[in-house]
């Protein structure tokens, strides 16, 4: 029973030389590797576009008299629906492909990035949150499903950690052009010019985004392929 692995265990090297596994010569000759470019693209940013008002609070606050503790709750509304809102984007990236569930979210997003450049209402502004975070909630778990359809389980931790860079990135950068865009255009521009750059990255993604998913519509039943295995 210790000798057991447990679940989810991969095994990594074969210590022992029991393994009946056949290798190619070079990991390009086992599987043909999606490039990973655009996913940290898509990643930095959709993290850039949703993230660029948190340092307008002040200025919002002053023209809609939207308090800033309401304008903290909805962000914290619009985190927790990235969450909860993976119940419904991620059986759909699942059902229909990666790539598609990308564009498709990235492109609501942007629009609804635009609608909040136009907000006067605490009301609207919950609103546009909850459904942000429903629509773009892509973001905490798609590119997670690429690394791993594409990369090599000891590959994973690289990729995942520029995903996390990338992630972070661009919500910790996006506050610093958003600033700027504050004081010499008015904070209403901020979202509207993340609008323009989002558009532009839909663009890019449309056509440099790659689907990982692999469907293998040929099957081969369990017992079959144990026979194989026992006749290597």
């Amino acid at each position: 029973m210790a000798d057991t692995p447990g679940p989810s265990t991969v095994q990594l090297v074969d210590v022992t030389g029991t393994s009946t596994l056949q290798h190619g010569k070079s990991e390009h000759d086992i599987i043909l590797l999606s490039s990973s470019v655009w996913q940290q693209i898509w990643t930095f940013f959709a993290a850039m576009v949703v993230n660029g008002l948190t340092p307008a609070y002040l200025l919002i606050q002053e023209e809609t008299e939207i308090p800033n503790a309401d304008l903290n709750t909805g962000n914290g509304l619009m985190y927790l629906f990235f969450g909860f809102g993976t119940l419904l984007t991620q059986p759909f990236a699942l059902n229909f492909g990666c790539r598609p569930a990308a564009v498709i979210s990235f492109f609501i997003t942007c629009f609804l990035v635009l609608w909040a450049s136009f907000m006067n209402t605490v009301a609207e502004w919950y609103a546009n949150c909850i459904l942000i975070g429903i629509f773009f909630s892509t973001i905490e778990s798609l590119i997670q499903l690429c690394v791993t359809d594409t990369k090599f389980t000891h590959e994973r931790g690289f990729y995942m950690g520029f995903y996390t860079w990338s992630l972070f990135g661009g919500a910790f950068l996006a506050p610093i052009s958003a600033g700027f865009l504050a004081d010499t255009f008015g904070w209403r521009w901020i979202n509207k010019m993340y609008f323009i750059v989002g558009t532009v990255v839909i663009i890019g993604i449309s056509f440099g985004f790659e689907e990982t998913m692999f469907y293998r519509h040929d099957t081969v039943d369990g017992s079959e392929m144990l026979k194989r295995m026992a006749q290597q």
